[in-house]
């Protein structure tokens, strides 16, 4: 039985591929658009121009939990940990390297939800680990994430 997707993360260089399942209930993106006041002789209120925008952040909170897996498979125990490695992962830095000099690139992703595609870089996450098995291995954790969408020009 197919699990219902509401959203994925995809790793543009690699192609990794990371569906959410059920999780997040809430999505918030946040944008603050820039104007710029001319004042104009004899005019009683200054005429507004823009002049640019901010950085359009989106931020979530997924929820992992350990699978109903058989006990008995070797890394069943360790899903939440490994998934949470995978996720730390999307934030480090990938070396390119140009004629001139080394520039360590974030990764681009492309973040999926609902309709929406947008390419972004993890701007910052936290970890909050909820639950351990008898081994102190993660059962439960959540993980705030907030993205940047890039410009196509950047990249």
């Amino acid at each position: 039985m197919p699990y219902p997707v509401k959203g994925a993360i995809e790793r543009l260089d690699t192609g990794q591929f990371i569906p959410f399942w059920f999780n997040p209930t809430e999505i918030e993106e946040n944008y603050e658009v820039n104007w710029a006041d001319i004042e104009i002789p004899g005019n009683p209120l200054p005429i507004k121009q823009y002049s640019g925008g901010s950085n359009h952040s989106i931020e979530m909170t997924l929820q992992l939990a350990q699978p109903m897996l058989d006990p008995s498979l070797p890394d069943a125990k360790k899903e939440v940990d490994a998934e949470l490695g995978r996720m730390m992962q999307l934030s480090l830095p990938v070396a390119m390297s140009t004629d001139y000099y080394v520039v360590n690139a974030p990764p681009v992703l492309r973040l999926h939800y609902g309709s929406t595609v947008v390419k972004v870089v993890i701007q910052s996450w936290s970890i909050r680990r909820l639950f351990f098995d008898s081994e102190l291995n993660t059962t439960v954790a959540e993980m705030d994430i907030t993205f940047e969408q890039v410009s196509e020009v950047n990249f």
